[in-house]
């Protein structure tokens, strides 16, 4: 009986990409690995390792975008038709949920994955919900932003709507810092990925306290939490993360607050299937939501939970994807 098979649309490099190629060997399945080149795998340690004993099949195509990604897919498809498709990699995850639509595969609501990917949009949506977030404004001059900085005050947060790992997010002390943020992001056409950037950028509140995030697992309407990981950061004007500790080391009532908060975030705007990795701040005011990414955990989070709970996560959300009801975990 030929093996199952699952399609990967890239892989993040920083924990739970390795992790779930590692889960779909383990499962058994065939993997094909869709990808715009391998070298920045081969750079990275244990990539080569990882790609050479959990991936049957290499397709090169340009994985940012739609439609060519949908012809290397359906090509694929033809000659061996996919049982699961997905990605665990930030720029990737709305193409690869809208291909998985669009071959009638389990997959997050495309529509889903998209506002939460737009944190601009991410935003609108939770605030229409009740989620708590933060106060801010969608922007698209620098004058706007420095308008949106003194009704909001300073020092405030200047983001863009469509990166990831930090990228153009500064702590902004003056509204000098405001202006030159907004335009740097603004100067740059595409993400870090080639993708066209979203025309508006975030000024937000800058939140005051704890750093945590909420490891939720999605099955239609059901939003269960797996854990909430505490986040050591650093760097000056900048949001670096340098460490984590899971499970949290906050008080019982503090961490039922900020899962209770991570769910309705996640409800809110609509993601249905997987993981999420809800990032929040406990504050004076209690939780605010910093954003939601409609992926697994990066930076060994999601080991240090495999580690804590005697499960395989990532085996969790592929056996989603290829159709099982996991329940609860």
């Amino acid at each position: 009986m030929p093996r199952r098979h699952v399609g990967f649309v890239e892989s993040n490099r920083s924990g739970s990409g390795f992790d779930a190629l590692r889960a779909a060997r383990t499962l058994g399945l065939h993997v094909t690995f869709f990808h715009s080149g391998l070298d920045r795998f081969h750079a990275t340690p244990g990539g080569t390792e990882v790609l050479r004993d959990c991936v049957d099949d290499f397709v090169a195509c340009p994985t940012h975008e739609l439609e060519p990604l949908l012809v290397a897919v359906k090509e694929v498809h033809a000659r061996r038709p996919f049982d699961a498709l997905l990605s665990v990699a930030d720029y990737e995850v709305v193409p690869a949920a809208e291909a998985a639509r669009q071959l009638g595969l389990p997959g997050p609501d495309p529509q889903a994955v998209r506002v939460a990917r737009n944190k601009a949009d991410q935003r609108r949506r939770c605030a229409e919900a009740g989620v708590p977030i933060p106060a801010f404004r969608a922007v698209t001059t620098a004058e706007e932003a420095v308008r949106a900085a003194a009704e909001i005050g300073l020092p405030c947060v200047v983001k863009a709507a469509d990166e990831t790992a930090g990228i153009h997010v500064m702590r902004c002390q003056t509204p000098a810092d405001v202006a030159a943020g907004v335009q740097a992001v603004l100067a740059d056409p595409t993400t870090a990925r080639g993708q066209a950037r979203h025309p508006e950028v975030l000024v937000e509140e800058c939140l005051v306290g704890f750093e945590v995030s909420v490891e939720v697992l999605a099955e239609g309407t059901s939003v269960q939490v797996l854990g909430v990981t505490d986040k050591n950061l650093a760097g000056i004007d900048r949001f670096v993360e340098v460490g984590h500790t899971f499970p949290s080391a906050l008080p019982g009532p503090v961490r039922d607050e900020l899962a209770r908060a991570a769910v309705a975030a996640t409800r809110a705007v609509g993601f249905d299937l997987g993981m999420a990795h809800v990032e929040l701040k406990w504050t004076a005011d209690g939780p605010k939501l910093i954003e939601i990414n409609p992926r697994p955990a990066g930076d060994q989070i999601t080991e240090l939970m495999d580690r804590s709970l005697g499960l395989s996560t990532m085996e969790l959300v592929i056996r989603q994807y290829l159709g099982e009801s996991v329940g609860p975990v």
